[in-house]
């Protein structure tokens, strides 16, 4: 999973890296520096050919390349208008004279002088488009690298859970990194300059920390309670949309929160060296259960009069909703003790066993989800209205799948883990789980765009949806 979220560090660090590229630039008339590409470029190959380099280096390596990339492509065409104007130039002094035959002296002159300008011009936009395939080369070769050492870590074997021995292991290192971290914290308290800096950003990072509380906290309740008085109006053309545009307030008022929160810890410094590692895990922790929160009520609306995608009873959307958050807690534990641990150099290993029980939590409720979403739409249920939108045809036959495939993975998952692959567990079970996840976004998008278009054309949502 933390292939998952290093994807995610990757978007940003290029979006940067662009934009800092960009702005170096300075537009296509700037030259570029080549010498520099040049020293950046070897960097980058000593650094392939050391095959234990770390991720992160790789991961910094791959933004930097990216920025570079943004560059070439920006300078390929460059004089691209001037280029024109001289091949134009070139046209309007007629074909070149055949073999044998002359043409005025000052017409073959200027002709000379065309080309060779045609020349110089088109010489940046060449130098680029060679360097721009260099840097692509060189951004697949981190990717080819990045892909081998996950497909390593997934079949390698570490030690079994069961293992007596390996628990007091566990224990022992446990111990030594909350020391640690607690020596830390009293080196950082009897430190005379980082007391004094720690004291003196100490109120503005418990005011942003309780800012993100509340935006985490209030900010979910309320826009909730925002797409619940929709539901009122359930089944009239455009709720559907409006409820799904509003619905993503749930997430992107709190992660707003997990931000602050984050920025306070970091700028604190609260936990010493560790308050990085610590703000980054619980920024991880936090967009998970989030996200996962988000999906639950996509997929599990609160209200009688909800309209569910799945077709499903107010019954067993509240059973979806409290399986589906429970392996939103499970899997932020998991993965932000994932992140907090691979910040720290710890033992992947050993984290593996540690998480067992965790990853056993998160099967079980992804085996619930699994049962849950075999039932098909307004299934012999009282319960379901009629203004429900049933899960049928296609679209009721992917879930059923989908649903069987989450039983085999929440089975399959806790037996790797078992047998010594917590790696390839964990990243089974998680995978599945966003995957399926956006599966559904796009399948709520199907609702949402029949949902426009009836309101447009005036129409029923069955109608549209037909």
């Amino acid at each position: 999973m933390i292939a998952f979220l290093r994807i995610i560090a990757f978007a940003a660090l290029t979006a940067i890296a662009a934009t800092g590229a960009h702005s170096q630039a300075g537009g296509s008339d700037a030259a570029l520096d080549l010498e520099e590409w040049r020293d950046v470029a070897t960097a980058a190959e000593r650094t392939l050919d050391r095959s234990n380099a770390p991720n992160d280096v790789l991961e910094t390596l791959r933004a930097r390349l990216v920025g570079w990339r943004e560059r070439f492509l920006g300078e390929v065409n460059a004089n691209a208008a001037r280029i024109d104007t001289v091949e134009s130039q070139i046209d309007a002094l007629g074909p070149v004279p055949e073999e044998g035959a002359e043409e005025p002296p000052e017409i073959a002159e200027r002709r000379a002088e065309l080309l060779l300008r045609k020349a110089e011009l088109e010489a940046p936009g060449l130098r680029a488009s060679e360097a721009l395939n260099e840097a692509t080369g060189l951004i697949a070769e981190i990717d080819l690298t990045f892909r081998d050492r996950q497909a390593d870590r997934f079949l390698r074997q570490g030690p079994y859970p069961f293992n007596p021995a390996i628990w007091a292991e566990i224990s022992a290192r446990l111990i030594l990194t909350l020391d640690s971290m607690v020596t830390d914290f009293r080196e950082a308290l009897a430190d005379p300059d980082r007391r004094a800096e720690g004291l003196a950003s100490l109120p503005r990072a418990i005011a942003l920390i309780l800012l993100g509380v509340v935006l985490i906290v209030t900010g979910r309740r309320w826009i909730e309670n925002v797409t619940t008085r929709l539901d009122d109006a359930a089944g009239k053309p455009g709720t559907l949309a409006l409820r799904f545009l509003v619905s993503l307030g749930q997430i992107a008022i709190p992660l707003f929160g997990v931000g602050i929160v984050y920025i306070a810890v970091v700028a604190s410094r609260i936990f010493g060296d560790f308050s990085q590692a610590i703000a980054s895990s619980i920024g991880v922790f936090g967009v998970v259960v989030l996200a996962v929160r988000w999906f639950a009520v996509l997929y599990f609306p609160k209200g009688d009069d909800a309209q569910s995608l799945l077709g499903l009873s107010v019954h067993d959307r509240n059973r979806g909703r409290v399986l589906e958050t429970g392996f939103g807690i499970t899997a932020g534990v998991a993965i932000s003790l994932e992140y907090f641990s691979d910040a720290i150099g710890g033992d992947a290993d050993l984290l593996g066993v540690f998480l067992f029980p965790v990853l056993l939590l998160s099967s079980f409720f992804m085996f619930r989800l699994g049962s849950l979403l075999r039932q098909r739409a307004a299934e012999d249920d009282g319960e379901a209205g009629s203004d429900q939108i049933a899960a049928k045809g296609l679209l009721g036959n992917m879930v059923a799948v989908t649903g069987r495939a989450a039983q085999i993975v929440g089975i399959l998952a806790p037996i790797a883990a078992a047998l010594g692959y917590a790696n390839l567990g964990g990243g089974i079970l998680y995978s599945f789980y966003w995957t399926i996840a956006l599966t559904g976004v796009l399948a709520a998008l199907y609702f949402v765009i029949s949902d426009v278009y009836a309101l447009i054309r005036g129409i029923s949502f069955d109608a549209a949806s037909d």
